[in-house]
């Protein structure tokens, strides 16, 4: 099911991101998924960020801890489900890294860490991100201040500054 799921975003990702409008949305095999399995499975409109160590608001976090708050609120148990929905997660940001990236080079703009970006500019590439998973029926504006979408989207701007 997850498969056909996957197989399903891959093909509405394809098919506007790279110039063409798809006339049907159809997954590649199969029926159309249960959108509601990436929906939370806890109510309210905020999934609280662990405390590493008990530290409230450390910023001490891993794929690990990111990968278990799916588990415990989106996935129902599954650690599998998770972790292909946490890398789900990383090709998007990673895209918008990219995309982002790509136009600091075209403008000939030195490319900045990702501590030196202004808050503004991360909090527009969160929201940026926060959309384009919401488009794919993945909740990330649940997490409370964002924190999986912080966390993932510094992973993957360190990464492309360092290649």
């Amino acid at each position: 099911m997850l498969e056909t799921a996957y197989a399903w975003l891959e093909v509405r990702f394809e098919t506007r991101f790279e110039g063409g409008e798809a006339a049907t949305e159809q997954p590649v095999q199969g029926n159309p998924p249960d959108v509601n399995r990436l929906q939370p499975v806890v109510g309210g409109n905020t999934i609280p960020r662990p405390s590493p160590q008990g530290q409230p608001n450390s910023w001490v976090l891993s794929a690990g801890s990111v990968t278990a708050a799916l588990v415990l609120h989106f996935i129902r148990g599954n650690t599998k489900e998770a972790q292909l929905l946490y890398s789900a997660i990383g090709r998007l940001a990673r895209q918008l890294v990219q995309v982002i990236m790509s136009r600091y080079r075209t403008n000939g703009i030195a490319i900045p860490s990702w501590g030196s970006l202004a808050p503004n500019q991360r909090n527009i590439l969160v929201r940026n991100l926060e959309e384009r998973a919401a488009r794919r029926n993945i909740a990330l504006d649940r997490f409370e201040n964002s924190w999986v979408s912080i966390f993932v989207l510094s992973q993957r701007w360190r990464t492309a500054v360092s290649s």
